[in-house]
């Protein structure tokens, strides 16, 4: 078998094995009613996906620049525990201070 074939061949079993172990443990996801949320406002999160009693660990940080921005002490990772279902639910205060204010 030559080096090239032996290669795709082990790169399509790689690529198997992840999709199966994928499609075994599922797709969990988050999201946000909003995109966008001004100071003062509270961000709802929910998830889906997850494994009933799974501690799911949150972290609120910036897309642009520092990720935690200049305001460290309102980005401090949350957690939630599934539900029976393996669904989270939790909310994240959008600070009216810091570096969010006029953001």
């Amino acid at each position: 078998m030559s080096k090239k074939i032996f290669t795709r061949l082990t790169l399509a079993f790689i690529l198997f094995l992840s999709l199966a172990a994928f499609k075994v443990q599922g797709q969990a996801t988050i999201k946000t009613d909003l995109l966008d949320y001004p100071p003062g406002s509270t961000a709802i999160i929910t998830g889906t996906g997850f494994q009933q009693g799974e501690t799911v660990t949150m972290q609120e940080t910036h897309t642009v620049g520092d990720s935690l921005g200049t305001d460290p002490q309102y980005h401090q990772p949350f957690t939630a525990i599934a539900d029976g279902s393996g669904n989270i639910s939790s909310s994240w205060y959008v600070p009216n201070d810091g570096d969010a204010a006029g953001a």
